[in-house]
């Protein structure tokens, strides 16, 4: 997904009010770019695919070790896109409070974030209502919750419509909540806080998100569980851990990507370490996959949505967050430039399976029930390697043609600018 990243210019406020521990800062002219994130999200969106399609047909090596590592893929490409939004979409934010500046207009945010998800998932729903029947909408107020991204808030219908469905609805209330976050923490700062007062309170405001997101995740069936949740209760107590605010720990790790990228855009000092991994990727990436192999080796549940001991709840949020924070890193600090893993990130294969990342995710799972229903009226041979290609086919096709015809023609739609209205008896001449 498509996230606004540009800065403008702006003096910063600081040294001149007495901060003597942070110096007067440069302003930065020039808008910051992130090559490697188209990289990431193919990445990401490639996982879930691998995924749900090993799992839903369960070959014959599915088991051991190869089942340990695969089965956790679905958490970790969410896991990796929860993190690039909350680095994309708050970088704008932060750096707006800490160069003194107005926050990003409100309308227009949510327009662009509007028209970058509904209108696409709205042509996939359909499909998969009405051209590949695999489900029902029995009544309005259920073709409401499917269309309207509103399951996670339905008890019981989490996965209903598109089952990946539930994660949209986790980024739609980060698009309508981000907003408020980002005013929340400047209000906390004050209109008269110097640069460093800036960036602790952005610091203790995100470290306060995440240790909430933990206590919600894991204490959320023992505090609320005498809640019962009926299908279709609205807000039901019992299901809190399926809200943003039980995922706003992830968001909270890329939006501290955000502060720190933001904080060095100003001239601001970062510590010694954050430049030695942004000049050595593999090391990050090496640590990403020592954190993935811990979770692995404890045993961590597959799933964020799983019902499992407290300890192992705790385990996945931070590992999980762990690798892709790791994963994440180096395509924000260091050389673009440079290294391998970056060319491999910024190759035309990985930037064009970005590109149309959001479509893959869509589509994918509804050619998986797809393919497993050929599969079974034996229109395809049993074999996975056929059901993969044919899913990894469809999909690509399916997920290019939407965003060259949907997706980027509503994107340059929702970008644009409307002309300020001419001031009454003024010279047009």
């Amino acid at each position: 997904m498509t996230a606004e990243t540009g800065v403008s210019a702006a003096n910063v406020d600081g040294a001149a009010r007495g901060d003597v521990d942070v110096p007067a800062l440069p302003a930065r002219a020039a808008p910051a770019r992130y090559p490697c994130f188209d990289g990431l999200r193919a990445l990401a969106a490639l996982s879930v695919v691998a995924y749900h399609t090993i799992t839903e047909f369960s070959p014959s090596w599915y088991t051991g070790v190869a089942a340990d590592w695969i089965s956790r893929l679905g958490s970790f490409g969410v896991c990796v896109f929860f993190l690039i939004s909350g680095f994309l979409l708050y970088r704008p934010y932060v750096l707006a409070h800490f160069e003194g500046r107005p926050v990003p207009e409100l309308l227009p945010f949510w327009k662009r974030r509007f028209f970058r998800i509904f209108p696409a998932y709205w042509v996939a729903a359909a499909a998969l209502f009405l051209v590949f029947q695999l489900q029902n909408i029995p009544t309005f107020l259920d073709g409401l919750t499917a269309f309207g991204l509103l399951q996670n808030y339905r008890a019981g219908y989490e996965f209903y419509g598109i089952g990946v469905a539930w994660t949209l609805v986790v980024e739609v209330s980060f698009y309508v909540a981000l907003p408020f976050i980002a005013m929340a923490l400047r209000g906390l700062a004050g209109r008269t806080a110097t640069l460093g007062q800036k960036l602790r309170t952005q610091l203790i405001g995100l470290a306060a998100m995440y240790v909430v997101a933990i206590i919600c995740r894991v204490y959320a069936s023992d505090i609320l569980g005498s809640s019962v949740a009926h299908r279709g209760d609205w807000l039901a107590p019992s299901r809190i851990n399926w809200w943003l605010i039980g995922f706003l720990d992830w968001f909270a790790l890329g939006m501290l990507l955000a502060v720190a990228s933001a904080w060095a855009a100003r001239g601001g000092r970062l510590p010694r370490i954050v430049h030695t991994l942004g000049a050595h990727p593999w090391a990050c990436w090496l640590l990403a996959l020592e954190s993935y192999w811990v979770m692995v080796q404890l045993n961590m549940p597959i799933d964020i949505y799983l019902e499992t001991e407290h300890i192992q709840t705790l385990g996945l949020t931070v590992f999980c967050g762990l690798v892709a924070f790791f994963l994440i890193f180096p395509a924000v600090f260091g050389p673009q430039e440079r290294g391998g893993l970056r060319a491999f990130l910024t190759s035309r294969v990985m930037v064009f399976l970005g590109t149309i990342s959001y479509g893959i995710y869509l589509w994918h799972i509804i050619y998986v029930k797809q393919v497993d229903i050929w599969s079974r009226d034996g229109v395809l041979p049993h074999n996975l390697y056929v059901w993969f290609l044919v899913i990894l086919g469809f999909t690509l096709a399916t997920a290019t043609i939407s965003y060259y015809v949907l997706e980027r023609p509503l994107i340059r739609i929702s970008q644009r600018r409307r002309a300020p209205r001419p001031k009454v008896g003024a010279d047009h001449s």
